[in-house]
């Protein structure tokens, strides 16, 4: 690469290791590994208990149905609750692309990044059309990533609140149990004597 090529980044953009790049590629390498390790779990408990039907589409009825959700929030709108049992068809194709596609691709692309890797099996980055090949499929999983958590916790707030946070929270789907505790309301008790 040619010196007028590089250029160099604030101390607070590479953070932590500051002008050390390979500082901060050992401080990411290490914090995927709870990423990587929850991944795994959950996928395992996905197979184990047979809820990967939650996100694992069955039928190509899903992307017509996932198409008229998308006309429906591009609008600014909010499908029905009905449709959410217990993902609609938009909601199951976004997990299904996170967990099974997008967060795989992350995982081996990264190490494409280590000069330790590539060093020991030069082979490794040719999977993937080379190491720059590798770099932009890992920053484009990245940003969709990114898009996926931004979107997915504004729509928690904004799509039928009260049904998704009783269900984050305590695993049912019981409207009446979101927000702050309510006194029941008294039933009028009929005065002696009068009419009902």
């Amino acid at each position: 690469m040619a010196r007028e090529d590089e250029s160099s980044l604030p101390r607070w953009v590479a953070l932590p290791g500051g002008k050390n790049i390979g500082l901060g590629r050992h401080w990411h390498g290490l914090g995927t590994v709870p990423w990587v390790l929850n991944g795994v779990i959950y996928v395992a408990l996905l197979a184990l208990t047979g809820q990967w039907r939650r996100i694992v589409p069955t039928s190509w009825d899903v992307f017509p149905q996932a198409w008229e959700s998308l006309k429906v929030y591009s609008g600014l709108g909010v499908p029905g609750i009905e449709h959410f049992q217990p993902y609609d068809a938009l909601q199951q194709l976004m997990y299904f692309t996170v967990v099974f596609i997008a967060a795989p691709l992350m995982m081996v692309t990264g190490p494409v990044m280590s000069p330790a890797v590539i060093g020991r099996y030069p082979w490794y980055p040719k999977l993937f059309g080379g190491r720059q090949a590798a770099r932009s499929i890992h920053f484009l999983g990245m940003g969709f990533l990114t898009f996926f958590l931004v979107m997915h916790v504004a729509l928690v707030f904004l799509v039928h609140p009260e049904n998704n946070l009783t269900q984050m929270a305590l695993g049912v789907n019981d409207p009446t149990r979101s927000g702050p505790a309510r006194a029941p309301t008294p039933t009028p008790t009929p005065l002696p004597g009068a009419a009902s």
